[in-house]
């Protein structure tokens, strides 16, 4: 199914679909947070959806275990003491919850990503998915996410390689 519509209650107002792109360690968890965290922005839970890479591909299921994987952390999380902890961890479960349906759905379905996507959405004028690996779509790929709604923008991030490559070989040594 292909839209091109405006979701939200604001009639007149045209939300914008972002979907940030880029280079591993390049930027973009701060991008998610700091978009998650702004009044005018409304990004859900996980961070990187990857529907258009591995949804849209019949990917293998190492993905959802990915996910799997990740619900046992937060629910480890929402069974902490700290109120503002629990609570933040219950609202990340209720977001993967509703995504691994979605992203498990064969064939693919572009109405229910939106509406997942758009799931709580109100007054907020920006929406999106921050997934870095879309960076690696074709063209028509590209082509389908711009054609999904009236207003979509990408959003590619860069680092300098050298600071991208130490960033990443500092990750590897934590592990």
């Amino acid at each position: 199914m292909e839209t091109n519509a405006s979701y939200g209650p604001a009639r007149g107002q045209t939300k914008t679909l972002v979907f940030g792109i880029g280079a591993a360690r390049s930027g973009t968890t701060w991008l998610y947070q700091y978009l998650k965290n702004h009044d005018q922005c409304f990004f859900r839970f996980p961070k990187e959806l990857h529907y258009f890479d591995f949804a849209s591909d019949n990917a293998d299921n190492w993905r959802t275990e990915a996910l799997m994987k990740k619900v046992r952390i937060i629910k480890k999380r929402s069974r902490i003491s700290d109120q503002t902890v629990r609570a933040a961890a219950q609202l990340e479960l209720n977001d993967l919850y509703d995504w691994l349906p979605v992203f498990q759905e064969k064939p693919p379905n572009l109405g229910n990503y939106l509406t997942f996507l758009t799931s709580g959405l109100t007054n907020e004028r920006v929406f999106g998915d921050i997934t870095p690996a879309y960076a690696n779509l074709s063209e028509k790929d590209f082509s389908k996410m711009n054609r999904l709604h009236e207003d979509t923008r990408f959003i590619y991030i860069l680092r300098n390689p050298i600071d991208r490559l130490s960033s990443h070989v500092r990750l590897v040594a934590k592990r």
